[in-house]
């Protein structure tokens, strides 16, 4: 089972701190394979929401983020592309991931600058 914690994205010192360390952790990385579950709580700590996935990564064919609970979801970042499939909703979102620079997609895919992807 693989852990993440992310940065508030409101507090950029924190979003840059957890990014950097993000970095340094999986820099080396080509591949990676895990499933997970994700926990929001808020500053109470009461629950907020669970989800429940996998993830799969490789520097060459990108990144595949699915989620199981509570709503079916898969995100795809290849090609400098960011895909995210609604199955519940049946609706797909295309961005680019040039736009999204300090998204995880974007700090896992590329090497040393978004011109890499």
């Amino acid at each position: 089972m693989a852990v993440f914690f992310v940065g508030w994205p409101g507090h950029s010192l924190e979003h840059n701190t957890a990014s950097t360390e993000l970095m340094d952790l999986l820099g080396n990385l080509s591949t990676y394979r895990a499933e997970f579950e994700q926990v929001t709580r808020d500053l109470g700590g009461d629950l907020i929401e669970r989800q429940v996935g996998r993830v799969v990564f490789s520097r060459i064919a990108g990144l595949r983020w699915q989620i199981d609970e509570p709503f079916s979801q898969v995100m795809v970042a290849k090609r400098g592309g960011l895909y995210i499939l609604d199955l519940d909703l049946e609706q797909l979102t295309v961005a680019n991931l040039r736009d999204l620079p300090d998204s995880a997609f974007a700090l896992l895919l590329m090497d040393a600058s978004l011109e890499s992807l």
